[in-house]
């Protein structure tokens, strides 16, 4: 398998990823919608940001592992 088509395969399944996991947590949170609509909408904004977050974070780890690690220095003068 190329380099190429490895990263094709990791984005698409960082993309299915990004959409599979908040549907099927909005199945389990379903029933607050009937009771609370405000709050069922609030815990799924905060379930896509966190997933997303999560994600970004491991395509950095695992796909561009050197970018992950570097550290970056701000120097200030004054």
């Amino acid at each position: 398998m190329s380099a190429q088509t490895r990263a094709v395969a990791r984005a698409a399944l960082f993309g299915l990823l990004s959409w599979v996991i908040p549907f099927v947590v909005s199945f389990g949170l379903f029933p607050l919608k009937k009771t609370n609509a405000a709050l069922f909408s609030t815990l799924m904004y905060l379930v896509v940001l966190v997933i997303a977050g999560a994600l970004l974070m491991a395509v950095f780890q695992i796909c561009f592992p050197l970018l992950a690690s570097r550290q970056s220095t701000i120097s200030v003068e004054s």
